[in-house]
């Protein structure tokens, strides 16, 4: 029971000093799509591809540094790869872009202690909030009164960073996209085949470096660089009979690219309230006698 109990404050004292944000993205993103098949080797029916790249990224950082993120991202990697004889599919084919699709990011981060790009320190204080007055004296001379006056003062902030900084944040995850089946499909026009392969991923290694820009320790902007590796494409296979003989040819697909980013992120964390602090004066005097001295409280 006091181990639950102690690992409760722990949990509670972690999420206190966390912070959570959200960061909407736009970049560009420079994919490849290549496929190989049992009857030749790699290539990319479409080249090189470059499409803008939509993304909202939302990530839960801890006082250390480190945290989780997950996200939601376009891309535009699959491809759509049409023939109608599997043996000359290298030469003869058609091959069509897909649109933007969606997928999921996940994965941990860590943000490096901020690099001071320029300073300059301020104070800020407000006016006073009250002021307190308070008199004894008694008469004649030769006798002694005081008077003290207190005041109390706002102060926001105390030697802030009003200079740029920059983090370096360095992250790692996976990439799911759900476009579903993979399976090589068929159709039939005035009795000749087309075959249709989906090339692309479905899951994805994704990591990357992005550069927190921003002033008066609040982050302003995200300039972020990625790169995906996807993987896990099963194989699929053509039957066809060539000759009078059954013949199967494999196709398997394969994809990556990078992508740059600017970003924007909206911090959930509330600031801190003001603090106040009172300062006060007290003076001396003798009656009549014009002698004084005043001595902090």
């Amino acid at each position: 029971m006091r181990k639950t109990i102690t690992s409760l404050f722990v949990l509670m004292s972690c999420v206190t000093n966390a912070q959570f944000s959200i960061q909407p993205q736009v970049g560009l993103e420079n994919s490849r799509t290549s496929i190989k098949s049992s009857e030749f080797a790699c290539f990319s029916p479409m080249g090189t591809e470059v499409a803008p790249r939509l993304a909202v990224r939302m990530s839960y950082k801890f006082k250390a540094g480190h945290g989780a993120f997950l996200g939601v991202a376009t891309s535009r990697q699959a491809v759509e790869f049409k023939f109608t004889d599997p043996q000359t599919a290298r030469t003869t084919y058609t091959a069509t872009k897909k649109g933007l699709q969606l997928h999921l990011e996940g994965g941990y981060q860590y943000a490096t202690r901020p690099i001071a790009l320029s300073s300059a320190n301020r104070s800020e204080h407000r006016g006073n909030v009250g002021e307190q007055r308070k008199c004894i004296s008694k008469p004649g001379c030769g006798q002694e009164g005081f008077a003290s006056h207190c005041k109390k003062t706002s102060i926001k902030s105390t030697a802030a960073s009003k200079g740029w900084y920059m983090r370096i944040v360095p992250s790692a995850g996976l990439a799911l996209m759900p476009s579903g089946t993979k399976e090589i499909e068929t159709e039939t026009k005035g009795g000749q085949i087309t075959y249709e392969y989906k090339a692309g991923w479905n899951t994805a290694f994704i990591m990357g470096t992005a550069f927190e820009f921003g002033s008066l320790k609040q982050s302003k902007f995200v300039v972020s660089v990625n790169f995906l590796k996807g993987f896990g494409n099963k194989q699929n296979t053509v039957n066809t009979v060539v000759n009078g003989k059954p013949n199967a040819t494999s196709f398997r697909s394969t994809a990556s690219g990078f992508n740059v980013s600017l970003g924007v992120p909206v911090n959930l964390k509330g600031n801190k309230n003001s603090l106040q602090k009172t300062k006060c004066l007290r003076s001396y005097y003798m009656h009549s006698c014009g002698k004084y001295r005043t001595d902090p409280m």
